[in-house]
């Protein structure tokens, strides 16, 4: 109903706590924490935990990732990773996180930050050229546009992140890897998604410019 522009955001929320606090649609809750504890793949429990986040062009489809633990970097075994991430290290994220399914498309980035720097012009191509700082702009502006908390605020030269706030941010490496492994491990599949590239990306051997999001497998 929020995508299709019928109701509006807080109603959504609201909504949703509703939902969430009403025992007749306890078991749809529950059976997604049952899922995670039984020990279902993480990429098994992703699947069908999505909401529209925005609206109009504004519009990112969400994943929602359950916290738990993972192994972070490369086995020492893994020979082709850099040493820097070598040997893996054990890291528990202690609160479940939502990630864009897909690079944020400059359709969106327009809408939000009225321009478009992109080398390679395209609605839903991917945004690229963008300024880390711009970056940090942009997820505050997307907060505010839906009524949340923002999570930067710039001092100067300085930048502090309220990890307690509601509101968009980047995700931090941890969260980032974590989200890209979906349960597997660097013995399990090469890349993010797949042991074969071409399942998952495009690379400058195939393309020589950016492509529309969501045309490969997850990653």
């Amino acid at each position: 109903l929020k995508s299709l522009g019928i109701i509006g955001v807080s109603e959504y929320q609201d909504a949703k706590s509703a939902l969430r606090s009403d025992s007749k649609f306890t078991s749809l809750f529950v059976q997604k924490k049952q899922d995670v504890q039984s020990g279902a793949s993480l990429l098994e429990v992703f699947q069908g935990i999505e909401e529209i986040t925005g609206e109009g062009n504004t519009t990112q489809e969400m994943i929602r990732v359950p916290k738990g633990r993972f192994q972070m970097g490369a086995s020492q075994e893994n020979t082709e990773a850099k040493s820097q991430v070598r040997p893996s290290f054990q890291v528990e994220l202690t609160r479940s996180f939502w990630m864009s399914k897909t690079s944020v498309t400059q359709q969106c980035w327009l809408a939000v930050m009225e321009k478009n720097p992109s080398t390679y012009k395209g609605d839903m191509r991917p945004v690229d050229s963008i300024p880390w700082k711009d970056c940090l702009e942009f997820c505050n502006k997307m907060s505010q546009r839906e009524g949340l908390e923002e999570v930067y605020t710039f001092f100067d030269e300085q930048i502090i992140c309220n990890f307690d706030a509601n509101g968009y941010r980047l995700p931090t490496s941890a969260e980032w890897e974590y989200a890209a492994r979906a349960g597997k491990t660097d013995q399990e599949q090469r890349f993010s998604g797949s042991s074969d590239v071409g399942d998952v990306a495009w690379t400058s051997s195939m393309v020589k410019e950016t492509k529309e999001v969501g045309q490969k497998k997850p990653n």
